[in-house]
């Protein structure tokens, strides 16, 4: 039981982020130029969003719910949570640079993610570092 419940927290942490990063390589570089159907492109984006808010609102959770004092989790989680800024920043510098087309869709989902990503790794990091910080003087003045 409780191998199911350190799977369901490493899921939840580092897991969602390695699981975004593939899912942004796949739609960037396998789907080449990728263009919903006229009448379904404001679904196509509103599930995008959906898949972007769900990712944000996994890492703050975890932000939240981590054990306070750690050391080695933040830093675990930094570079998990980067995985997918590394992918997002790849494609726009691939697209600016002219080796990599989008479509108009892809370019908004490229926004999207840059925007989650970078609240992630800005304001959840932030705030689990002064977190541990503040343990660690907490634990200090005992």
């Amino acid at each position: 039981m409780a191998f199911i419940g350190k799977f369901i927290s490493f899921f939840l942490k580092e897991g969602s982020a390695a699981i975004l990063a593939i899912a942004l390589a796949i739609f960037f570089f396998y789907f080449k130029v990728y263009e919903p159907p006229a009448d379904k492109t404001g679904l196509a984006v509103f599930i995008a969003a959906a898949i972007m808010i769900v990712y944000g609102f996994l890492q703050g959770l975890a932000a939240v719910f981590q054990p306070a004092g750690e050391d080695t989790r933040p830093m675990v989680d930094l570079l998990f949570s980067s995985l997918p800024a590394l992918v997002s920043l790849y494609t726009l510098v691939q697209y600016l640079t002219g080796y990599e087309e989008l479509s108009t869709f892809q370019l908004e989902v490229l926004v999207l993610s840059l925007l989650v990503v970078t609240h992630d790794l800005v304001i959840n990091t932030k705030f689990v570092m002064k977190i541990n910080r503040l343990a660690s003087d907490f634990v200090s003045m005992r």
